[in-house]
């Protein structure tokens, strides 16, 4: 069961007696934790710097499992693509 974290801190505040003001800053508080808890689940990221092949690809670590991002570093040093 999914619940928002917009109705766990309304609920909170409601139970609690509390106004609305402090919505906001228990908001942000609970977007920190669920993104320190996210990475404590899910584990550490890590980031790979790949060689690009003579055919404009990349071979992928063996451990790879999902990538967030990909990009191309401009880089003369090492022929212009990483």
């Amino acid at each position: 069961m999914k619940i928002a974290l917009k109705t766990l801190v309304s609920q909170f505040l409601n139970s609690a007696d509390e106004s609305v003001h402090g919505f906001r800053r228990l908001y942000n508080i609970g977007v920190q934790g669920s993104r320190e808890f996210n990475l404590d689940i899910t584990g550490n990221i890590k980031t790979v710097v790949l060689d690009v092949n003579a055919n404009k690809t990349a071979n992928l670590p063996q451990d790879y499992i999902s990538y967030s991002k990909i990009g191309v570093l401009n880089d003369k040093r090492r022929g212009g693509y990483l």
